[in-house]
């Protein structure tokens, strides 16, 4: 009885899928075909326009660039400065050479 439960639920919500699926691609072509149909008027700038052009040219997108490893570089001139540490036996922070107003913080911790 259970495992009947399950199989109906799970089917139900596979067909609300493919439902949305199709609805979803009926609504692409649409789209596209309206596009076709409303195709700008030719300019002496851009004689060939076509939206679905793969070699229109593509806008630049703004914002950073993706950084990956190689470029990144190693260090250079490292120097360990400052240490914050934790002693669990003591229950308290370690420092060495760090602000005022950090050791301060760390105190009251």
């Amino acid at each position: 009885v259970e495992a009947d439960k399950f199989y109906d639920a799970v089917k139900t919500k596979l067909d609300e899928y493919q439902e949305r699926s199709i609805r979803r691609m009926t609504i692409k072509r649409q789209t596209e075909t309206a596009m076709m149909i409303s195709k700008p008027p030719v300019s002496p700038i851009n004689d060939s326009y076509s939206p679905f052009s793969k070699d229109r040219i593509q806008p630049k997108k703004l914002g950073k660039k993706r950084i990956n490893p190689a470029d990144i570089g190693r260090p250079s001139d490292f120097g360990h400065l400052s240490h914050v540490g934790f002693g669990p036996q003591t229950g308290a922070f370690d420092s060495s050479n760090i602000q005022p107003e950090w050791k301060k913080l760390l105190d009251t911790v």
